[in-house]
């Protein structure tokens, strides 16, 4: 019988293994994927590299422009109703990699300001 004190670290130790797993790709990006947003401070993948890692879920998620800068576009994943319409259809990740400077826009997790 293991012990009772144990457990939640093992349990951690394995959530942690799993993180870590899904987390390896960005160890592989190259120093031209990533860039941080000047305003949040939050990284941001560039929309090709963001397509390559999204295991086939592109069409399925959704963004709306927060930030253009410099020639540098971000984009926040949001929920569908929130998306940027695009032809009367919501933005999603598999449409702006279609975009001619897709390599100049950047794709991040929605911001949690204020929290």
């Amino acid at each position: 019988m293991k012990n009772r004190r144990n457990m939640p670290e093992e349990a951690f130790c394995e959530r942690m293994e799993v993180f870590d797993e899904q987390l390896k790709f960005v160890d592989e990006l190259p120093a031209q994927a990533v860039l941080r947003h000047p305003q949040t401070g939050h990284w941001a993948l560039r929309t090709p590299y963001a397509v390559q890692h999204s295991q086939g879920t592109a069409e399925h998620i959704f963004l709306t422009k927060t930030y253009e800068e410099a020639g540098q576009s971000f984009y926040h994943i949001v929920d569908e109703a929130e998306a940027d319409p695009l032809d009367g259809q919501p933005l999603t990740l598999a449409r702006l990699n279609t975009f001619e400077n897709a390599m100049y826009t950047l794709v991040g997790s929605k911001s949690q300001e204020g929290k």
